[in-house]
């Protein structure tokens, strides 16, 4: 969560630097971006970096503790014993038959539902990561491979997180529905990218079991909608008001207008917006 986190508020601090043009880069009391765009590197970097926790970590540790087998076969080979070996491995290629079986099944048709499409997306990690881990040590070196099933891993996560949010928070519905569409639609997007690095012997099960999961449209009522959720939540909208100055400047006078409701300062605001020393 914490790589996920910080990568995207990155994301989310450049734009705004983009959008706020001359005043996000200009040093001074109305640039209220730049503090946040100079620490975004800190948290990226500092309480263990994003590289190493997306090539190694994620993905490495995590499938040696979320699958059902690997960590028994590997306590098996330390303690030399071959008949626990020669179960788990069965027990392992049986799981692997399964999962490829499964992923074949629910990826026969196209669905629009978004619930559905996280299920299955999950079922296709499963049957991809069993073949993935075909490769063996060459993983370990194959660190854009790693990185990618990385990158699938933690977008599951994300999704049954709002999957638990809905449920917890009662989310609105839209809201929730946008959010679970463009984590599926991040997804897709990196199980393309996948596609394109594996080893040639391992795409021939991977296409024959996995299909490309289905985009799901983001209208621009959606982009809308979701660009004016954060003012709906009075909390949120304080806690940013409190970090930017709006004493003496055109934000003051939007934020004086809106509250007082005045018809005469908006249409004086509306002059000082468009004058070109009162916009620059």
């Amino acid at each position: 969560m914490k790589q996920q986190t910080t990568e995207r508020a990155k994301d989310v601090i450049i734009h705004a630097m983009d959008i706020h043009g001359g005043s996000a880069i200009c040093q001074g009391e109305n640039n209220f971006i730049s503090k946040y765009y100079n620490a975004g590197p800190i948290g990226i970097t500092v309480e263990g970096s994003n590289t190493l926790t997306r090539s190694l970590i994620i993905f490495g540790q995590g499938l040696n503790k979320s699958h059902p087998h690997i960590s028994d076969i590997v306590t098996s080979l330390q303690e030399n014993n071959q008949n626990d070996f020669s179960r788990h491995f069965y027990n392992i290629i049986k799981h692997t038959t399964r999962q490829f079986v499964k992923s074949t099944f629910v990826n026969i048709t196209s669905i629009s539902n978004k619930e559905d499409q996280l299920m299955n997306n999950t079922i296709m990690f499963s049957n991809v990561s069993n073949i993935i881990s075909l490769m063996g040590g060459s993983l370990k070196r194959e660190q854009v491979v790693s990185g990618l099933m990385a990158d699938l891993f933690s977008q599951l996560y994300m999704g049954y997180s709002v999957l638990y949010n809905k449920k917890k928070y009662k989310l609105d519905q839209r809201l929730y529905s946008i959010c679970l569409k463009e984590v599926n639609n991040e997804y897709r997007r990196t199980f393309i990218q996948l596609k394109e690095h594996i080893p040639s012997l391992l795409k021939i099960p991977i296409m024959m079991s996995c299909r490309t999961p289905s985009h799901n449209k983001i209208t621009i009522d959606d982009m809308d909608y979701m660009s004016h959720v954060m003012w709906s939540n009075t909390k949120v909208k304080h806690y940013i008001e409190e970090q930017i100055y709006t004493q003496d400047n055109i934000l003051g006078k939007i934020q004086g207008a809106m509250k007082e409701n005045d018809i005469s300062k908006k249409e004086l605001l509306i002059k000082d917006i468009i004058s070109v020393g009162e916009y620059k």
